[in-house]
């Protein structure tokens, strides 16, 4: 089981992001506009908490309790 990107950024989390001044983030970095990104992000917001919890609850399920054999 394998992540690409983060799952539990929500629109809050994803402001701030925008607030720091690292090079992968800046302005138009990629011509990826900061507030489209935060529109879809609170459009998606409550769909992708959701799939947030399925992923973690997935992953406990299957991962966590795993028997490790050495």
């Amino acid at each position: 089981m394998g992540l690409q990107f983060h799952p539990e950024v929500d629109s809050e989390v994803l402001s701030h992001w925008f607030t720091l001044n690292t090079s992968c983030i800046s302005k138009g970095h990629e011509g990826l506009d900061h507030q489209i990104l935060l529109e879809q992000t609170k459009y998606e917001e409550a769909a992708a908490c959701e799939r947030a919890a399925k992923l973690v609850d997935s992953f406990l399920d299957k991962v966590a309790t795993a028997e490790v054999v050495i």
